[in-house]
């Protein structure tokens, strides 16, 4: 599952957050940038299926190059002395958290409480 979630976020970053690829794409140029296609007369889906062992090298060596990123790694990138723990408890509350609108908030009803709420929209990658 993950060589999945990895590839699947370095084809997003190469195609700006459009999610996947396919042979039927307009962003075609996108796929002669992928690493994937790097590797012989193979598109991404040869690679995978003949050689999955070689596809999933190339994912991670992707991965090591191009970490993930959260909200709170670059808040901090920008605020070296903000207490980290403090971020997600709600003293950084830049979610729009008001008890008054509660009713429609998405993270909200799948969370159940705020603090799980602001843990979740600082430790999402960007």
């Amino acid at each position: 599952m993950s060589y999945l979630k990895d590839k699947i976020r370095m084809v997003n970053s190469l195609t700006g957050g459009k999610h996947g690829c396919s042979d039927e794409s307009a962003e075609w140029d996108t796929c002669k940038k992928c690493p994937l296609n790097a590797v012989g007369d193979f598109n991404c889906y040869g690679l995978e299926n003949l050689h999955p062992e070689q596809a999933e090298k190339i994912v991670a060596d992707w991965c090591k190059k191009n970490p993930i990123k959260t909200r709170k790694m670059q808040f901090l990138e920008i605020f070296p002395n903000a207490n980290p723990e403090r971020i997600s408890l709600g003293d950084l509350d830049s979610t729009e958290c008001n008890p008054s609108t509660l009713a429609g908030c998405f993270r909200y009803a799948w969370y159940g409480n705020c603090s799980k709420c602001r843990e979740a929209y600082w430790n999402e990658e960007i």
